[in-house]
């Protein structure tokens, strides 16, 4: 089989030295080889770090639309032009993997639609926990259930930051920097710390777990730049850890909940036990009850690993290709079933104050924290018009 890599950078580079490398291996299972023969690289392979030796290299994306490859994978990132290349291979018969979740967060059912026009592939892996085998775990090895919840942490770089809040107790942005200098954050790093990462990857895996078409401006974010170390340290010693976590439930036939907002986790939570860079995600249904994956969310063999299974993959499947396409569109809505808090208030007494106003029961702990079960959702948005509220945070877990 015969494959052409979009760009060449961290995981693209990936991409060539797992195939290289693990070739026997591959071969035995595919009976055929898997050979790189095309490159597309705006430098024309200048400063490249792999074994370019026998690949055609072009910065021309019509010398990989009019090559003889059978899959492409597509490792540019961005929505364009890597969307509009990867419409137009789909419709020229020709395969597609990508690690591409911006892309795929917005344009995925559009670019299925096109792939089962035209009887190709498009396979996306590596776009949501890297190098954990998590879409191929919640599409086939689950696929007997009726999935009701998942629940993850989906970025290693908010992860890794507010593991040194944690453990080192230093600032957000001492995490931060310390973040950007080991290589964990990029130097803009919006897209990680205000949770825009992890909406695309929440919108891609629910679409799949659910069944369900989803818009990814209907999922709520809130990102961990407005954590307070002391949040950290107070929920530490009450026995959680502050995590970034995505939710997904299904509270109806089409009606979901999504979001990703940080969180109180309690101990009990495999979810706590996931630091640093590694990434971690717990799924419920109804045969299965509760299970959980845990890995790797990034680098370049890492997701390089889940790219090279996808094409693998097509190897197999490349003569009965099927696109999951979903039924219905969701409409995306708060969870308005009572859910557990931990709430900071500037004192105890204006604590007290404002949880005996609402009639909320609560254990009332020290500087000011309480921690309330089954809080409604009416009482939660009375509760944050307080102007002495100072924190809020939803445990995920029992209390």
């Amino acid at each position: 089989m015969k494959v052409a890599v979009l760009g060449v950078g961290t995981v693209g580079s990936g991409v060539f030295n797992v195939i290289q490398t693990n070739q026997e291996k591959i071969q035995s299972i595919l009976g055929e080889p898997l050979t790189i023969t095309h490159a597309l690289d705006r430098n024309e392979g200048k400063n490249l770090t792999v074994d370019t030796t026998n690949v055609t290299i072009t910065n021309n994306i019509e010398d990989i639309y009019n090559s003889d490859v059978d899959v492409v994978v597509e490792t540019m990132g961005g929505l364009d032009p890597a969307g509009d290349y990867i419409a137009t291979l789909l419709a020229k018969g020709k395969h597609v993997v990508t690690a591409n979740k911006d892309l795929l967060a917005n344009r995925i059912d559009e670019l299925v639609a096109i792939a089962n026009e035209h009887g190709t592939l498009l396979l996306y892996e590596a776009s949501v926990g890297g190098g954990i085998p998590l879409l191929n775990a919640v599409e086939v090895g689950l696929s007997a259930n009726q999935l009701t919840d998942l629940t993850g942490i989906l970025n290693g770089t908010s992860n890794y930051i507010l593991s040194k809040m944690d453990f080192d107790r230093w600032s957000y942005d001492k995490a931060l920097k310390e973040a950007q200098a080991a290589g964990f954050a990029e130097a803009d790093p919006t897209n990680d710390v205000e949770g825009f990462d992890v909406r695309y990857k929440i919108t891609i895996l629910s679409r799949l777990a659910f069944g369900l078409s989803i818009d990814v401006n209907d999922v709520d974010v809130d990102g961990i730049t407005q954590i307070d170390s002391k949040d950290v340290e107070l929920g530490n010693q009450l026995g959680f850890k502050v995590k970034l976590i995505a939710k997904g439930s299904r509270l109806s036939d089409d009606i979901l909940a999504v979001k990703v907002a940080p969180m109180m986790v309690t101990k009990e939570s495999p979810l706590s036990n996931v630091h640093y860079a590694q990434n971690g995600v717990v799924i419920k249904g109804n045969a299965i009850g509760e299970t959980a994956l845990f890995g790797p969310g990034a680098g370049s063999l890492e997701t390089a690993s889940a790219v090279v299974s996808d094409i693998m993959q097509i190897a197999n499947r490349r003569h009965y290709p099927k696109n999951f396409t979903p039924a219905k569109q969701a409409t995306i809505q708060q969870d308005e079933r009572p859910l557990n808090y931990y709430v900071r208030f500037q004192n105890t007494q204006e604590a007290q104050k404002a949880l005996e106003a609402l009639e909320i029961s609560a254990q009332i702990k020290a500087e000011g924290v309480a921690l309330i079960q089954n809080l409604p959702l009416e009482k939660r948005l009375k509760l944050q018009e307080y102007d002495s509220l100072a924190a809020i945070y939803q445990i995920e877990g029992e209390l």
